[in-house]
């Protein structure tokens, strides 16, 4: 169990947790904290203050803005497999006196390197790799109740909003790993028998790209009829892809998010053709580099799909809502169209 004496140490995308566990530490993630927090609006304007532009990802401007105001004295930095302006940020972020340990996952999937890289890491931190392949073993019966919650939310037994908070809390167990045991024990007992399944007859659908800033993207999927059986972000943060394998080097090379979408088209595809998906949703940030990449995307999936592109954190915009019920409708009466439906959508902020 956490205690209040626990240094919290930073994060600002998934990195090996097991090692700051290891190292007597808890992982906290800037991003769960800052689209949580009571003013998520009121940081970014605390770092647009602090000279953070105007045009730069939201997110990054959350996470720098989130660590200034909980007092974090501790980042990880991850110099390669996230973005060059999350890396800026915990630059200024040194600069005003927080401990920055770096961390880079290898160039491409590699068992060998990243045993490299979490020995590093594990050094930084003043702790061993057998001390973190031991942390990744204790982890590993909240690892297959994420990866339980995934298949019934692939089922439709769980509603994809939950199936979401249940992963994406998996990139710092909310500093708790007990804790957070019990909370995933909550979600799987509450829906165990759930007849929800038999209630969902709409388009089945895969939600991939990044966490999208919207707070009500799922519900509002949802009550157009459409169902996320496939969040590709959430499920990956949780490692469930890589349940019940013994070796945290192998587990964390299996991660796919770190890489460009040429490596992680090859998993998207295998679940849209495994959970029977009916389109794609690619949410991106604004001013997310990873939108380059949408040509690539659509032509790998081979799916309806269905380009968003998000700002500002909150509920959806009325513009995206039509244009999501434009493609919902797309689905649902597809002889109205001929060939692949392509929707590519800018968000009115």
């Amino acid at each position: 169990m956490t205690t209040r004496t626990q240094t919290k140490i930073g994060i600002t995308t998934t990195v090996p947790i097991e090692a700051i566990l290891a190292s007597g530490a808890v992982p906290y993630d800037l991003n769960n904290a800052f689209i949580s927090h009571s003013s998520p609006r009121g940081l970014i304007r605390d770092a647009e203050r602090d000279g953070l532009p105007r045009n730069i990802c939201n997110w990054v401007k959350g996470i720098y803005a989130v660590a200034k105001a909980e007092n974090v004295d501790h980042v990880i930095a991850v110099d390669r497999g996230d973005c060059d302006a999350a890396l800026a940020a915990t630059r200024l972020l040194s600069e005003s006196g927080v401990r920055v340990t770096p961390f880079s996952f290898p160039r491409r999937p590699d068992v060998t390197e990243m045993r490299k890289a979490i020995a590093e890491l594990c050094d930084e931190l003043g702790t061993t790799g057998e001390a973190a392949q031991a942390a990744y073993e204790d982890l590993a019966d909240i690892r297959k109740m994420a990866s339980q919650v995934d298949l019934l939310g692939a089922k439709g037994v769980i509603p994809s909003a939950k199936v979401f908070t249940s992963l994406i809390g998996c990139t710092d167990l909310e500093s708790d790993p007990t804790e957070y045991r019990s909370v995933l024990e909550s979600v799987l007992s509450q829906y165990a028998s759930s007849s929800l399944e038999q209630s969902r007859q709409g388009p089945k659908l895969a939600l991939i790209g990044v966490p999208p800033i919207y707070t009500d993207l799922l519900d509002v999927i949802e009550s157009l009829g459409g169902q996320v059986v496939f969040q590709e972000t959430p499920r990956s943060f949780s490692l469930a892809p890589s349940v019940g394998c013994k070796s945290i080097h192998q587990a964390y090379s299996d991660y796919r998010y770190p890489y460009g979408y040429r490596i992680r088209l090859a998993d998207i595809r295998d679940q849209c053709v495994s959970r029977e998906v009916d389109g794609v949703i690619h949410y991106v940030q604004t001013f997310c580099p990873q939108g380059i990449e949408q040509k690539t995307v659509e032509r790998g999936v081979a799916k309806p799909y269905l380009l968003l592109d998000g700002d500002a954190p909150g509920p959806t915009d009325s513009r995206t809502k039509l244009r999501l019920e434009a493609f919902m409708e797309s689905l649902l009466h597809p002889r109205l169209n001929t060939g692949q439906v392509t929707h590519d959508v800018t968000a009115s902020h």
